[in-house]
């Protein structure tokens, strides 16, 4: 799905509340047809969902290791 596009790091798995939230936002800023973030979290960030949604972002989850990764972008 994200062949051809250019991927922007957030990892803020070290970070504490409400740096991750905050710099998840940041990142949105950066999305276009070509690029996408990928987003990593040492738990699920819930908040982050619901401003995903409201805002008209699609993204994509992998918890299947240590770290949650949530992949962001627009369709």
């Amino acid at each position: 799905m994200f062949e051809n596009m250019t991927q922007i790091t957030v990892d803020v798995s070290e970070d504490e509340a409400p740096i991750p939230l905050q710099k998840a936002i940041n990142s949105l800023s950066s999305i276009n047809p070509s690029t996408y973030v990928k987003f990593i979290h040492r738990m699920r960030p819930c908040m982050l969902f619901d401003v995903l949604d409201k805002g008209g972002y699609s993204y994509e989850i992998d918890d299947s290791g240590e770290q949650f990764i949530v992949y962001i972008y627009r369709k």
